[in-house]
């Protein structure tokens, strides 16, 4: 519907699919994560490879959900410019 919001559930699904195709390519040595923070790394890890929420993920590192996102769009930006 015109006008409708996705959910933060969607939203994040749509940021796992994202990220999952994204991580596949380095996976297959097409590109390579080193431009990466290493936080950024461990985000990505826990998303995709552990399959936790940003909820989750918060809680496991000991931060705010809102930097989980930060550290979440900085490593997906990234990705996409290589």
């Amino acid at each position: 519907m015109c006008g409708e919001r996705k959910t933060q559930e969607e939203e994040e699904r749509e940021n796992r699919e994202y990220a999952e195709k994204m991580c596949e390519a380095f996976i297959k040595g097409r590109r390579s994560v080193d431009k990466l923070s290493v936080r950024e790394n461990e985000i990505l890890d826990c998303v995709i490879d552990l399959g936790m929420d940003f909820d989750q993920a918060a809680e496991n590192f000991g931060i705010n959900k809102k930097t989980i996102y930060y550290h979440w769009e900085n490593a997906t930006e990234k990705v996409a410019k290589l």
